[in-house]
């Protein structure tokens, strides 16, 4: 099983995560493949750089863009909180894509943690990325 988290900006394009400017839009999207097995109940945490805050998606003054469409049926359970987000799968036999909104409110450079993903009955089945570097700017 693999887990991969890219940056990209409001039209969808990759970003460069050490030139972000403060007030910017940033789209989180969390591939999880399960690299030809099929899978069920896998937790995947990713955990935000602390000049991020995610972009509420139940609330009405959320941004929304409208290629990102909420198809994220493998998606059983989302929990949204300050300095992270948590999903919590379906079963999964394909590669399964998420995404989120977050907006960078503040200037720094900070440590961007690895995403995870585990099987939360099978830990030895599980991923981690690597962690970077995010800077924002004024």
């Amino acid at each position: 099983m693999s887990v991969v988290r890219e940056w990209l900006d409001d039209a969808g394009n990759p970003i460069d995560i050490t030139q972000v400017k403060q007030n910017d839009l940033v789209v989180a999207r969390i591939t999880l493949n399960p690299n030809g097995h099929s899978y069920e109940n896998i937790a995947i945490e990713d955990l935000l750089p602390a000049g991020l805050e995610i972009e509420n998606p139940n609330l009405d003054t959320a941004q929304s863009l409208p290629w990102l469409k909420d198809k994220f049926d493998w998606c059983a359970r989302r929990d949204i909180r300050d300095d992270r987000i948590l999903l919590f799968t379906r079963p999964v036999s394909g590669a399964s894509v998420f995404c989120y909104l977050a907006r960078a409110v503040t200037p720094g450079k900070f440590l961007v943690p690895p995403v995870s993903a585990e099987c939360m009955y099978d830990p030895d089945i599980r991923s981690v990325t690597s962690q970077t570097e995010m800077i924002i700017t004024k």
